[in-house]
C-alpha cells in the first residue's frame, strides 16, 4: 500500500524540522529520514524521503506550505520473502558457477518429496523444473552401470542414515556424458528415523580431462 502523506504548516517561516517535528506527531513518530525503513507493531514503514514545498493553496495565506513524504507499507510477510528470493537467486547464480546442484527427498507418512535446484536440472542437461522428480527418475538420471552402486549407496543413507561421497556417471537428456560426484547426508528425527536427506551433485567432468 503506498500512501502520501500531506501536512499542511500553519507559518510562513516553517522551517523544515520545525515541519518535521509537526508530522511525526501525526505520522506516531515515523521515521522522515531518507530511504528509512520503520518498525511498527505487525508491520514495517518503508520512508522515501520529506519534502517542504509551497503550498498551491496560495489564497489562503495560513496555508503556505506543505510537508510531503511518500511511505510504503511493507508486511513483515513480504519482507521475509524478499529476503528468501534474495537468498535463493544468490544460490543459483554461485551453483551455476561452480557446477554444482542440490536435490532433497523429503519423507512424509504419504509419500517421498523429491526437489531439484535449477543448477541440478542444467547438470542433468534437462530445463530447470522441466519435470516431476522422484525416488525412480533420480536413479534413472545415472549411468546404467553406474546406477545399482547409487541406488545401493542411497538407499542405505535413505534407511539407515549413512553419509554418501561417489563419483559417478550421469547419462543427460542429450545422451551424452558427463561425471558427477555425489554428497548426500541424512536428517534424523528426534526418534532416530531419517526425516529426509539432502544431496549435493558436481559435475568434475572437466576438472578429470584437464589432468
Amino acid at each position: 500500500m503506498v500512501t502520501l502523506v500531506v501536512i499542511v504548516a500553519s507559518s510562513a517561516t516553517v522551517t523544515l524540522l520545525e515541519a518535521s517535528v509537526l508530522y511525526g506527531r501525526i505520522a506516531k513518530e515515523l521515521s522522515l529520514s531518507a530511504n528509512s525503513d520503520w518498525a511498527r507493531p505487525g508491520r514495517w514503514l518503508f520512508v522515501a524521503g520529506a519534502t517542504l514545498v509551497p503550498s498551491l493553496l496560495m489564497l489562503c495565506t495560513l496555508l503556505p506550505w506543505v510537508l510531503i513524504s511518500l511511505v510504503r507499507e511493507v508486511k513483515l510477510k513480504d519482507r521475509t520473502q524478499e529476503a528468501l528470493q534474495r537468498a535463493r537467486s544468490m544460490l543459483e547464480r554461485a551453483e551455476h558457477v561452480a557446477q554444482v546442484g542440490h536435490w532433497s527427498i523429503t519423507f512424509t507418512s504419504r509419500a517421498a518429496i523429491v526437489e531439484a535446484s535449477d543448477s541440478a536440472f542444467r547438470i542433468w542437461g534437462y530445463r530447470p523444473q522441466s519435470f516431476v522428480l522422484n525416488v525412480e527418475k533420480l536413479f534413472e538420471l545415472y549411468h546404467p552401470e553406474d546406477r545399482p552402486t547409487m541406488r545401493n549407496r542411497l538407499t542405505a543413507a535413505i534407511e539407515l542414515g549413512e553419509s554418501l561421497h561417489l563419483e559417478s556417471r550421469i547419462v543427460r537428456a542429450d545422451s551424452s556424458h558427463r561425471l558427477v560426484v555425489t554428497q548426500v547426508v541424512a536428517e534424523r528425527q528426534a526418534d532416530g528415523r531419517v526425516a529426509s536427506v539432502f544431496g549435493v551433485i558436481q559435475d568434475v567432468s572437466d576438472e578429470r580431462e584437464q589432468r
